[in-house]
């Protein structure tokens, strides 16, 4: 028999998904147009916050909708994601021309940036028709709804996210997710652990977000914790940024060269695009030498701080009764992040979850190129 989930670990759930399908549905006449790389960012964010709450909070839900859910919001990020790592390359290798030392790197890596650019524009489509399911879909509706049936049936209630339930689940999930970090360290030894490197990012990623939901639960004890996870995943995500640009810019310069060949019957041309590409492959490699120099200090400075140990006491702590009374919503995640107010009442139609997208204020997300 499955546990009951108790009133406080329901609000602690509807409060989190308003907010992240919040942050998603405000992206996804962005998304359409095109116009801003950071309307897809800030969804693909969105979705992997939906996607850590689906996990945390499954007994919230009905198994049916909660499984239906979790494929639908995983397919939207693994989507989105082609797009905006194209975005983040772009990015990346359009300052790499602005702060270039010699002319005569500009047209390999001109070239570079000129086929980053031909391949984002043939995932627009597909960005597309992300954004046109979600909107027209049900799977928003069937979240809005759920949400505003808990958080409407508990507004009359006198109900605080914290609580001896609460408090017992968030540590589990928490301590799950610190394990999985921990688990990865010993590949910070070793430059060239490529693979777990990247896995370490996801593992850093997964733990800031679950604080993130509990971060109430706390009262902001755990602001500091989360800020300094955060730089640990940005310095991770950077790496991984340098290791898909290094594995771009080879497959790029064997493609690039063999086009030459097929057009001109010689490779002679080939060779003034050649000295950019191999210019911008050493500036990889440089760069991602000196992020992973500062990766390792930095974690060495936060295993001096001791900073896993003091998590593990506040994860550890008994819920005392002098506690901080539970933090205005807008506090609930970091400062970017606006709580949305309840709506007063949701039905389960598509008419009513759709008004109560419209109601809620605007919200935003960060940002960081490779998150």
């Amino acid at each position: 028999m499955k546990e009951p989930i108790d009133e406080s670990y329901q609000l602690l759930a509807g409060r989190h998904f308003r907010r992240q399908l919040n942050a998603l549905t405000r992206q996804l006449e962005g998304i359409r147009q095109n116009v801003d790389s950071e309307c897809v960012h800030k969804a693909r964010v969105a979705s992997r916050r939906l996607r850590a709450g689906l996990q945390m909070f499954e007994g919230c839900f009905p198994a049916g909708r909660h499984k239906k859910w979790r494929k639908e919001i995983r397919r939207t990020t693994k989507q989105l994601g082609a797009a905006r790592d194209k975005d983040v390359a772009i990015m990346s290798i359009r300052q790499l021309l602005n702060t270039l030392p010699e002319q005569q790197h500009r047209a390999g890596i001109k070239r570079f940036l000129l086929r980053l650019e031909q391949q984002r524009k043939l995932l627009q489509p597909q960005v597309i028709k992300v954004a046109e399911r979600l909107d027209s879909g049900s799977i928003l509706d069937e979240m809005y709804s759920e949400t505003g049936r808990i958080l409407f049936g508990l507004k009359r209630h006198s109900v605080s996210v914290q609580s001896p339930y609460v408090f017992q689940r968030v540590r589990r999930h928490v301590q799950k997710k610190l394990d999985g970090l921990m688990s990865c360290q010993d590949c910070l030894a070793n430059p060239h652990e490529y693979k777990h490197h990247h896995l370490m990012r996801i593992a850093a990623k997964r733990l800031r977000y679950t604080l993130e939901i509990c971060r109430t639960v706390y009262s902001g004890r755990l602001d500091n914790i989360i800020k300094a996870i955060k730089k640990l995943q940005t310095l991770l995500g950077d790496i991984h940024d340098c290791d898909v640009r290094a594995e771009r810019l080879q497959t790029f310069l064997e493609e690039e060269h063999q086009r030459t060949v097929d057009y001109f019957g010689h490779a002679r041309p080939f060779a003034r695009l050649k000295v950019g590409i191999e210019y911008c492959q050493q500036n990889c490699i440089s760069q991602r030498e000196q992020i992973f120099e500062k990766l390792t200090d930095y974690q060495q400075t936060l295993n001096e701080q001791k900073l896993w140990e003091k998590l593990i006491r506040i994860l550890k702590e008994p819920m005392e009764t002098s506690c901080a009374a539970e933090q205005p919503a807008e506090n609930e995640q970091p400062a970017e992040i606006q709580q949305p107010t309840e709506t007063e009442q949701v039905n389960a139609s598509q008419e009513t979850a759709e008004a109560a997208r419209t109601a809620e204020p605007e919200l935003s997300s960060d940002r960081k190129p490779g998150e």
